[in-house]
């Protein structure tokens, strides 16, 4: 059998320029290890992979006190581990930056419905104002739009924090996949190179 590894870090999302910097390590490695160990991740894995890698195995480690995952795959198939284990980080990043574009989208919808509804409004009171000759009316329609394009620009504000930047990163493949030149059994061998722990 042969194995090869890549390494992932997990970088923290915070979208909005108001809220302070995420410490390192709030993220849930637990949870992102179970994550990237789903079969969700694995069935896109082999996809990106081919047929070649269908019959590896890989298994997700955590570096201890860190915020990097390591994808280990093993393989009779040496280009099938190396294959395999850069498919899974790449299918875990691509995922979990979907999920948060998602959650975005999620997050942004009944605000942008707000927003419309504050544009409604707004057109009607202006309507109100252009048809009015009372001056008492027209300070409490003034007094009144104010107010709804308060309220609009305090959504459009929040609604702005929700978008996601272009260069929006989840993390990164910090050590790519390697092509295995020796097999790990059946003459297994401690490979000093790798000091993990999950």
């Amino acid at each position: 059998l042969y194995q090869s590894v890549a390494e992932v870090i997990v970088r923290p999302v915070n979208l909005s320029p108001l809220s302070p910097s995420t410490a390192a390590g709030w993220i849930p490695m637990e949870t992102e290890q179970r994550f990237a160990s789903s079969g969700e991740v694995r069935a896109l894995a082999v996809e990106k992979g081919g047929p070649r890698t269908a019959n590896a195995s890989l298994g997700v480690e955590r570096v201890t006190d860190s915020d990097v995952l390591v994808f280990r795959a093993t393989s009779a198939d040496p280009k099938a581990a190396q294959v395999l284990a850069q498919a899974s980080a790449e299918a875990y990043l691509k995922i979990r930056l979907d999920r948060v574009i998602s959650d975005l989208e999620g997050a942004a919808a009944p605000i942008e419905e707000q927003i419309t509804a504050l544009d409604q409004q707004i057109s009607k009171v202006q309507e109100r104002l252009l048809n009015t000759d009372d001056e008492g009316d027209q300070l409490s329609l003034e007094a009144e739009l104010n107010s709804l394009y308060t309220r609009r620009s305090f959504r459009e504000d929040r609604l702005n924090d929700l978008s996601a930047p272009t260069n929006l990163s989840v993390g990164q493949v910090v050590t790519p996949a390697f092509a295995p030149s020796e097999p790990i059994s059946p003459n297994p061998r401690k490979d000093a190179t790798f000091g993990f722990a999950a």
